[in-house]
This record gives structure tokens, C-alpha cells and sequence, in this order.
């Protein structure tokens, strides 16, 4: 794995981390990722005239519409994950899609990765799962930690499903476009998405003035996401332009330390040595997948 690709793949954990945290503090959820969806679409405009975007449309285009519609299920899945669990324990299942993607992208996109590559993926799957051993010990019902409810596991693993899902169709989609524009025009189509599913959420004008209220008492939140969120994923994006997909979402799961260490200092989440030899493991299988890979 190229040191630049590498690199991006790191940021973008680094900064996808932070907007996570950001979106645990909303308190109207879904209707502050619709805000920052459509704020993200405004910032992203000149963007795309600068980059003449529409180039290599038509052929991107069933990525774009399975991206967007993957974009919105996963962001309202998030939602609800969060809003059931603590941030490190729903972060910890909803970032376990590596070998997922690992295994899509040998199947579907012939991206093979070498013996060292699926090693370094599983040291890093081993790591997020010491990371918060006790709280994935709780859904089981074991040892003393505060157990998520069902639900939110539920919705966690769903969280996961949906990220191996868009990782895969972007991954696609930006052999055809070039990336920051494939971002944007995704951004554009899933604001068409997220008002069919408005009603899947909740009665229709109590979401418009809910996304309306959100916008009034939380803006910073949602300015935060909106800058955060657009430019976590397109450094992914570039990413996946230089390195299979496995491993560039592989490398990106550094942010899963990121957003225990942020659960501890924000949100007075429990520390302790099961964390710090996670995050290690974490660590270490992100840069043997950079020796390595």
C-alpha cells in the first residue's frame, strides 16, 4: 500500500471519527444529517464546477444512485445506533466492515490482496474487538458492563452492512469519476432519497420543522458534519483510486481508537488497559498494512 494512500486513508479516519462524535451530540438525529446533507451539497458546488464533473457521468451513474441510496440507509441507521448505544460500543460493530469489503472487492471488483493484507486486516479486527471487549461482552449478557440493548446491536450491525455496501459502489464508481465530483453529485441525488423517506421516519411536517428547528439551535453541529463528513469521505474516495478498497477501509479503522479516545474525554466513557492494547493492535495492523500490504 502506497504511503500516500495510506496517509488519506489515516486523515479520513481521524476526521470521520470527530463527525461521529458530533452527530452522539445532536439531539434531533436525523434530521440534523438531512441539514448537513443539504449544506454539504451547497459547499460542494464550486467544487464541482472547478472539477468539470460531469465528466464519465453516464457510466458512474448506477454507482451514483446505489451510492446515494446506501449514503441515506446508512447515515439513518447510524442514527439510530448511536441513539441506543454509547459511541465506542456502536462505533466498534458499525466500523467492522473491512473483511466485508475485503471480500467484495475479491469477488465483484477482482481487487486480490495478498496473504500480509488479509493478516493485517484480521490484527485489526482482533484490536477493535479487544477495544471494547466488555461492552460486545455485554450483548451477551457476560461480565459487568452496561449491555446495549438488542436493538442497538441490531442497528449497529446493520450500520455495518451499509458501509461494506457504499464502500464497494464507490469504490466502482470512482474508476469512472473523478472523486470529489462522484461525492457531490451522490450528496445531490440523496436529497431526493432522504424526502422519500420521510415518511418511513415519522410524520413528513413534523420532520420539516424538526430539520428546521435542528438548523436553528444546532448549526455549528451541523456546519461541523457538513465540512467533516464530505471531506473524510473523499480522501477515501482518492484513496480507492490508489489502493483496493479492503485495504484503504482496513487502514481507516484507526478511527476506531480515535472514537473510544473521544467517548472517554467527551462523553465520560470507562478506559482501561483492554482499550489501550485494542487501539495498539489497531495501530500496529494499520502499518503492517502499510509495510506489507
Amino acid at each position: 500500500m502506497g504511503s500516500l494512500a495510506f496517509l488519506l486513508a489515516v486523515v479520513s479516519a481521524v476526521l470521520h471519527a470527530i463527525w461521529n462524535a458530533l452527530l452522539k451530540r445532536s439531539r434531533y438525529g436525523e434530521c440534523c444529517v438531512m441539514a448537513a446533507a443539504a449544506v454539504q451539497a451547497l459547499l460542494l458546488v464550486p467544487v464541482f464546477v472547478y472539477m468539470e464533473g460531469w465528466n464519465g457521468f453516464r457510466a458512474a451513474l448506477p454507482f451514483l444512485l446505489a451510492s446515494a441510496a446506501i449514503h441515506v440507509l446508512y447515515r439513518l441507521l447510524l442514527v439510530k445506533a448511536l441513539r441506543t448505544g454509547a459511541l465506542s460500543q456502536a462505533y466498534a460493530i458499525a466500523r467492522s466492515a473491512p473483511l466485508a469489503i475485503a471480500l467484495g472487492g475479491t469477488f465483484f471488483l477482482g481487487q486480490h490482496l495478498s496473504l500480509y493484507a488479509w493478516l493485517s486486516i484480521g490484527v485489526m479486527l482482533a484490536g477493535v474487538a479487544l477495544l471494547h471487549l466488555k461492552e460486545l461482552a455485554a450483548l451477551f449478557g457476560i461480565g459487568s458492563a452496561h449491555k446495549m440493548p438488542w436493538t442497538g446491536t441490531l442497528w449497529a450491525f446493520l450500520t455495518m452492512l451499509s458501509v461494506a455496501g457504499y464502500s464497494l459502489s464507490d469504490a466502482a464508481g470512482v474508476k469512472h469519476m473523478e472523486p470529489a465530483s462522484f461525492y457531490f453529485l451522490a450528496t445531490l441525488i440523496s436529497l431526493g432519497f432522504y424526502g422519500a423517506a420521510m415518511p418511513l421516519i415519522g410524520n413528513g411536517r413534523e420532520r420539516v420543522r424538526s430539520v428546521a428547528q435542528s438548523w436553528k439551535s444546532e448549526k455549528r453541529l451541523i456546519f461541523g458534519i457538513a465540512v467533516l463528513e464530505p471531506l473524510s469521505y473523499i480522501l477515501i474516495l482518492v484513496a480507492f483510486t490508489m489502493a483496493p478498497a479492503g485495504m484503504v477501509s482496513a487502514v481507516r479503522q484507526v478511527s476506531v481508537p480515535m472514537a473510544a479516545l473521544i467517548g472517554v474525554l467527551l462523553f465520560k466513557e470507562p478506559a482501561g488497559l483492554l482499550r489501550v492494547a485494542g487501539a495498539v493492535l489497531v495501530g500496529g495492523g494499520a502499518v503492517a498494512m502499510r509495510l506489507y500490504g
